[in-house]
């Protein structure tokens, strides 16, 4: 298996172990090639991190099971806000991020990770575009991708 397929299983298992303790999703590593994130009833948000390596982590929420990561996070079963469902997509990129750098960099390795900002359809096409590492996870029969864009290759 060649170095960057690890980077990214080692991604795919950090960002399950994440949200399964943040959020309480119970989500399965994606198989196979990664597909394009649909256009529709998506949200994307994005974290730009500053370190040893530079670039921006991000996560792709199908709209309807950001949802249900507020409510989990929330611990509730009632209706929830668009704001608090945002917060819940900010919240889950940012640690996210900051768990997943640690793996693939090393923990002596110190980032500063800006504030979440979440990112347009034109935008998200760029993104995807200029990914590095990419992976995606299912919950239920929703996917929510991640990726990793640099702004200088990794050596790999």
């Amino acid at each position: 298996m060649e170095k960057k397929d690890n980077y990214v299983e080692t991604m795919q298992q950090v960002l399950i172990d994440t949200l399964e303790r943040l959020a309480y999703l119970f989500a399965l590593p994606g198989r196979g090639e990664v597909p394009e994130p649909e256009r529709d009833n998506i949200t994307t948000v994005a974290v730009r991190f500053f370190g040893p390596y530079t670039g921006s982590f991000f996560l792709v929420f199908p709209v309807p099971l950001l949802t249900e990561i507020a409510q989990n996070m929330l611990g509730t079963d009632e209706p929830v806000s668009d704001k608090q469902a945002e917060d819940a997509a900010k919240e889950c990129v940012n640690v996210s991020c900051g768990n997943i750098l640690p793996v693939l960099f090393g923990s002596k390795a110190i980032f500063n990770i800006g504030s979440p900002e979440f990112v347009g359809m034109d935008s998200l096409k760029e993104l995807w575009e200029r990914t590095y590492l990419k992976t995606f996870i299912q919950v239920d029969d929703a996917f929510i991708y991640s990726g990793i864009c640099l702004d200088q290759g990794m050596g790999v």
